[in-house]
């Protein structure tokens, strides 16, 4: 009951997916928020519609990318989704939405590791960000702030931030979007 009564205020943009996954992205937010990803990137027609249409996104000549958490992204919800989004964007399924939608993983379970993981994501930041002062940026970027604005940085910290990590390539991430994560930052520093 509860359920039906929430898909029934669901965003009528999300209406081409099962009530049930709309209701796991809107609870989610981590491949928009700079958890899962660093970085995303553009296809061709994707850096076309930007420079014609839209000032305020900085592509990242390199890596024809732009930096995460994106901007249009605003209380666990794309601001851009009916009019225009990267085709990364349009495309992208973590695994736990892929699991639920093959019936690997009840609704429950799926809502339950979301929330674990937002949890464990908002804690981190709100940690990691008091040494940064920059809570707007990719968790890994906040990370990689506070190890080097520290000698000796908190251990228990590092490993909750290593636990993390885990869950979110095993219940989020597929192997490829790993992947191209670490190209994009790695061509970033290089």
């Amino acid at each position: 009951m509860i359920r039906n009564a929430m898909c029934a205020q669901m965003d009528e943009h999300l209406e081409n997916i099962d009530c049930g996954e709309q209701q796991l992205c809107q609870q989610c937010g981590l491949c928009c928020n700079g958890t899962l990803f660093g970085f995303v990137r553009l296809s061709d027609e994707d850096v076309m519609h930007i420079e014609t249409h839209i000032s305020d996104i900085v592509i990242q000549d390199r890596n024809r990318s732009f930096k995460q958490p994106c901007r249009y992204y605003q209380e666990k919800s794309c601001a851009v989704y009916s009019s225009w989004r990267p085709s990364a964007c349009s495309t992208f399924e973590c695994n736990l939405l892929i699991r639920y939608r093959q019936k690997k993983i009840s609704f429950a379970e799926a809502a339950n590791a979301i929330e674990e993981a937002v949890g464990r994501v908002e804690h981190l930041r709100n940690v990691l960000s008091t040494a940064s002062g920059d809570n707007q940026i990719a968790l890994s970027k906040l990370f990689d702030e506070y190890v080097a604005l520290y000698s000796s940085p908190d251990q228990s910290l590092i490993l909750e931030y290593g636990v993390l990590q885990f869950r979110l390539k095993r219940d989020f991430r597929k192997y490829d979007d790993t992947r191209n994560v670490e190209d994009a930052e790695n061509a970033e520093e290089g």
